[in-house]
C-alpha cells in the first residue's frame, strides 16, 4: 500500500508548499498527492525533496501539478517511479 511523501519544514515553508515536488513548479488549483512506493516509504521519515530527516510536526504534504500527477501518473512513487496503488 501507498505512503503518503512529506517535505520537511525547509522545503514547504509558506509558499513552497503549493509546488510540485517532482518538477517545482507551482500546482495553481490542482494538486495531487505524492506517494512513496512500500520501498522508499519504509524506515525513517524523510523528505522527498532533499532527503533530511523529518522530526516532529514539521511534516508538509507532498503535492504533484497537473503535468506530474495527470491519468495514472499519480499512482507512481515520486522517488524510484515505481507503481504505488
Amino acid at each position: 500500500m501507498a505512503k503518503p511523501a512529506y517535505l520537511c519544514h525547509d522545503c514547504g515553508f509558506a509558499n513552497k508548499k503549493d509546488n510540485c515536488c517532482k518538477c517545482g513548479k507551482w500546482c495553481g488549483s490542482i494538486k495531487h498527492p505524492a506517494r512513496l512506493c512500500n520501498n522508499c516509504g519504509s524506515g525513517s521519515m524523510r523528505c522527498v525533496k532533499c532527503g533530511k530527516p523529518i522530526l516532529g510536526q514539521n511534516k508538509v504534504p507532498a503535492v504533484l501539478c497537473n503535468n506530474c500527477g495527470f491519468a495514472n501518473k499519480k499512482d507512481y512513487c515520486v522517488k524510484c517511479g515505481k507503481w504505488a496503488p
